[in-house]
C-alpha cells in the first residue's frame, strides 16, 4: 500500500514539473496572428486609444459647458461683541445693541445659457478633435499593419536566402571532397582543389550574415507585434505560400483606385475643417452673450 501510493505521489509530482516545461514549448504564430497581437498590444496602438479617450472627455467638458448650472452657499457668522448704539432720551443716555448672535444665510444661483455662439463653436472643434484622433488610430492601425507584413516577409526572405545559401554550401563542400578524392588520386590538379577549397570558404560568411538577418528580422518582428524579445516564438510560412497574394495586386487597374479614403488626405480635409472652425471661435468670441441667471438667498 505503502510503496502504491509513493508511486502515485511521485507521478503527480512528474506530471506537476511537466506542466511548465511544456509551458515553455515554441510558440508557432501566423501573419494573420501577428497582425492581431501588434493590434492588441502595440504601445502605439494602446496610446492612441489613450488619445481618443480623452478627446471624448474634453467633448463631455464642452457639453456640460452649455448645460444649466446650479450652484449653492452657505454661511454662518457668529458676533462675539454685539455693536452698540447711544441715543439720549430725556437727558438720560442710553446704549442699545444691534445685531443678532447668529447670522445663517444660504443662497442659490441658476444660470441658463442661452445663445454662446463660443460655446458652439468649441463643442463643434472637439467633435472634430475626436474625428481627427480617429482618423490618426486608423492610420497608425494601416501603417503597423503594412509594417508587420512588411517584417513578416522580410523574415520569409531571409530564411528562404539561408536555406538556398545551405544548399550552396552543402554543393561545394561536396564539389571540395570530390575534388579532393579526384586529387588524392592524381585526377585533379592542385589549383582545382584550391578553388574548390576557396568556393567553400567564401560562403561561410555569407550563412554567418544570413543567420544574422534572421535573428535581427525576428526582433523586429517581435517588438512589433509587442512580444518578449526573448519568447520562444517561431514565425510560420514561407513566401510561396503568399504568392498568390503578391501576383493578385500586378492586376489592380490604377484608374480604379480611390483616394476617399486615404488617411493622409483625410487627416487633411479635418485639418482644414478644425482652421475654419477655430477662424469661426476667435470671431464669435467678439459676440455678445446671452444667458437667463436667478437668484434667491435666505438670511
Amino acid at each position: 500500500m505503502k510503496k502504491t501510493i509513493q508511486r502515485g505521489f511521485w507521478i503527480v509530482a512528474m506530471l506537476t514539473l511537466a506542466i511548465p516545461l511544456h509551458a515553455q514549448d515554441s510558440v508557432h504564430v501566423s501573419l494573420q496572428q501577428a497582425i492581431q497581437f501588434a493590434l492588441s498590444d502595440n504601445p502605439t496602438v494602446k496610446i492612441d486609444s489613450n488619445n481618443i479617450l480623452s478627446k471624448q472627455y474634453y467633448k463631455k467638458e464642452q457639453i456640460a459647458a452649455l448645460c444649466p448650472s446650479l450652484s449653492g452657499s452657505a454661511s454662518y457668522q457668529r458676533t462675539v461683541k454685539k455693536q452698540r448704539m447711544a441715543m439720549e432720551l430725556m437727558g438720560e443716555t442710553r446704549e442699545i445693541e444691534m445685531g443678532m448672535s447668529n447670522n445663517i444665510s444660504t443662497g442659490l444661483a441658476l444660470t441658463v445659457p442661452l445663445i454662446a455662439a463660443p460655446s458652439w463653436y468649441n463643442l463643434q472643434l472637439a467633435e472634430q478633435d475626436i474625428e481627427a484622433a480617429l482618423e490618426s488610430a486608423r492610420s497608425s492601425r494601416i501603417s503597423l499593419v503594412n509594417e508587420v507584413k512588411k517584417a513578416y516577409y522580410g523574415l520569409l526572405l531571409a530564411q528562404d536566402s539561408y536555406r538556398v545559401l545551405q544548399a550552396s554550401y552543402a554543393n561545394a563542400e561536396y564539389n571540395a571532397k570530390n575534388i579532393s578524392d579526384k586529387f588524392e588520386q592524381g585526377l585533379a590538379s592542385d589549383f582545382d582543389k584550391l578553388r574548390a577549397d576557396v568556393n567553400v570558404k567564401n560562403l561561410r560568411p555569407q550563412l554567418t550574415s544570413s543567420e544574422n538577418s534572421i535573428m535581427v528580422a525576428t526582433l523586429m518582428l517581435k517588438v512589433l507585434i509587442g512580444a518578449d524579445v526573448n519568447a520562444p516564438i517561431i514565425f510560420d510560412g514561407s513566401l510561396a505560400d503568399f504568392e498568390d497574394e503578391m501576383t493578385s495586386y500586378q492586376n489592380i487597374d490604377p484608374q480604379t483606385v480611390s483616394l476617399d479614403n486615404n488617411p493622409d488626405l483625410k487627416a487633411l480635409s479635418i485639418s482644414q475643417d478644425q482652421l475654419h472652425t477655430s477662424l469661426k471661435l476667435i470671431k464669435a468670441s467678439a459676440c455678445p452673450t446671452l444667458a437667463f441667471t436667478g437668484n434667491a438667498q435666505y438670511m
